[in-house]
């Protein structure tokens, strides 16, 4: 992928992202088994669209993005980094890659921490105060605006649980096994809230300080082996699909994160809808008791596609 920089932001912040971006690598190459880890998807390729994961993979070197949409993640891996660094606790297993075999592929994964409570108690956020001690634990650390705290992410309870599945029942990159870790008991997210505003404090699930933890639920391990199954047979399968028709699954919706495709009704010298609808024709029937009301239609908008989307240029569903 080839780096811009439209901003002209200082080229230490590109010096940094080339140093995070080769010790990744480095991460999940140096490997001292040489087979089977040739065949190999990361968890994060696994969660995300099939699209998008492809199209990196095949269209990487294609692809751009400018520096200016990678400082928050600069940022974040800086925040792990400093935290990892200081974590002295024995008992700590920081940033561990992880693999586990699945279906003939590879699968890897690197929690922020793994670790053995040694406290009594932990105040969660969205649960209070969890009895602990003695539980081991994977922790993730997030560098996240309020609004992802105020409800539990469904894409943070994938990702740690595929986790916990790895470190149950896979291997290290010295192709060890974690003997000592027999039970995931806790997962969380210790989320870092980059906008939080005291002024904020009081209103409904609104974060009291800066940091705070979120407590993310345990599936079963039935529950944890069945979703990466099925991950990663639908990966292989839009492999082999590409591979045969050049053809790949399309992102949805709601993976596109659409907005819009509404019909308001609106008032004169009003800028907010006075309500929206799914259908033209709901809109009128509505607008008819309203004086003076008129329709808007609203198009629909695919943020991840225009902003957040690092293969979009090569995308054929959004060139379409």
């Amino acid at each position: 992928m080839q780096i811009k920089n439209r901003h002209n932001i200082d080229d230490i912040f590109l010096r940094l992202h080339e140093r995070y971006s080769q010790e990744r690598e480095e991460s999940v190459l140096s490997r001292e088994i040489a087979d089977p880890w040739d065949v190999n998807v990361s968890v994060t390729e696994l969660l995300n669209p099939l699209q998008i994961s492809l199209l990196m993979r095949y269209f990487e070197k294609q692809t751009s993005k400018d520096l200016n949409n990678l400082l928050p993640s600069l940022i974040g891996s800086a925040v792990h980094e400093a935290l990892a660094r200081t974590d002295d606790d024995i008992n700590s297993l920081k940033e561990v890659r992880l693999f586990k075999i699945i279906d003939g592929m590879t699968v890897s994964g690197q929690p922020d921490r793994m670790f053995q409570e040694t406290k009594k108690t932990r105040t969660f956020k969205n649960t209070g105060d969890v009895w602990v001690k003695g539980q081991w634990a994977i922790q993730d650390y997030k560098l996240t605006g309020a609004y992802s705290t105020l409800k539990n992410k469904r894409e943070w309870e994938e990702q740690l649980n595929c986790y916990a599945y790895m470190a149950q029942r896979g291997l290290t990159a010295s192709g060890n096994s974690l003997e000592q870790i027999d039970k995931i008991d806790n997962l969380f997210v210790t989320a870092i809230v980059r906008d939080w505003n005291y002024n904020n404090v009081g209103k409904p699930d609104y974060p009291e300080s800066w940091v705070v933890d979120i407590q993310i639920p345990v599936w079963s391990e039935e529950e944890q082996r069945d979703f990466l199954h099925n991950k990663v047979s639908a990966f292989q399968e839009a492999i082999e699909k590409y591979k045969e028709t050049k053809e790949l699954p399309r992102c949805t919706d709601e993976e596109r994160w659409s907005s819009g495709g509404k019909f308001a009704v609106m008032k004169p010298k009003r800028k907010s809808a006075v309500k929206l609808f799914g259908t033209e024709e709901e809109a009128k029937e509505f607008s008819i008791t309203i004086p003076d009301a008129y329709i808007e239609s609203r198009p629909v908008r695919y943020m991840r596609c225009d902003r957040y989307c690092d293969v979009s240029k090569v995308c054929q569903q959004v060139l379409e």
